[in-house]
């Protein structure tokens, strides 16, 4: 009911034995007012829950693109049809990317324009190499 208690009650047909019980809000249960603050507390977490998980996978995406670009620079055939300077221009990128890796405080759209800044770098160094 509206005061927290539930009251069941069962009857056993064929001996006629009842049985009931009531469950009511006691000690160690949370109170309508934590519930409510607790509903405040993840609503004005939510945004931020948002930006931490963008983060974290904008993270993973731009650790996993240089390690793909790094395997790919270093490989003979790949360093060898490259445009000259061109290596020297991605690992300017690459190291650009790892200090925003580094710091707490990049955020996910700054490590997206990191990777852009690689891909763009890696797509004009290796333009015309297929």
């Amino acid at each position: 009911d509206a005061d927290g208690l539930l009251k069941v009650s069962a009857m056993d047909r064929a001996s006629g034995r009842k049985a009931s019980i009531s469950i009511t809000n006691s000690v160690g249960r949370l109170s309508s007012a934590e519930i409510e603050q607790m509903i405040k507390d993840a609503e004005q977490f939510k945004q931020a829950d948002k930006d931490f998980s963008a983060r974290h996978e904008a993270k993973a995406d731009l650790e996993a693109y240089i390690h793909q670009v790094e395997g790919a620079i270093t490989s003979p055939e790949v360093s060898a049809k490259m445009k000259r300077g061109a290596k020297g221009q991605i690992e300017a990128e690459l190291a650009k990317a790892m200090e925003k890796l580094e710091l707490e405080t990049s955020t996910a759209e700054e490590l997206k324009k990191s990777q852009l800044g690689i891909k763009r770098a890696y797509q004009k160094a290796t333009a015309g190499m297929r």
